[in-house]
């Protein structure tokens, strides 16, 4: 059997939707009461405003967790043949710049631009 740690260190690779579900949904959280807390000046936790911290939560967990994972992971694996391979190439092998695949990952990356609107682009 096992141990603990094992078990919680191997669950992103077990389970990788329900763990960047998860993800999303605290960074999104955390992000917001950052804001809350930093730029508009109010005390934790009686000043917090945990309504709006839940909108973003549900937001981080359905959105960025769930659309977005269903994007980028499905449908770009669909539209850019050579994903899965460049992805697992280490970094330090440079001849990832001669092979096709640096254009499938090049185009990937230049069609997303940090926005999830990149679907929407093509």
């Amino acid at each position: 059997m096992t141990s603990l740690a094992a078990r919680i260190a191997g669950f992103p690779k077990a389970q990788p939707f329900v763990f960047n579900l998860g993800v999303a949904a605290a960074k999104t959280s955390a992000a917001d009461l950052l804001t809350q807390t930093v730029v508009e000046k109010k005390s934790f936790p009686n000043g917090i405003d945990w309504k709006r911290n839940a909108s973003f939560t549900v937001f981080g967990f359905a959105y960025l967790g769930g659309f977005q994972y269903w994007l980028q992971v499905n449908m770009f694996r669909k539209m850019f043949v050579g994903m899965d391979k460049v992805a697992e190439m280490p970094l330090s092998d440079l001849r990832v710049l001669k092979c096709r695949g640096a254009f499938t990952s090049i185009r990937v990356v230049s069609g997303n631009g940090g926005r999830g609107w990149s679907l929407f682009r093509f």
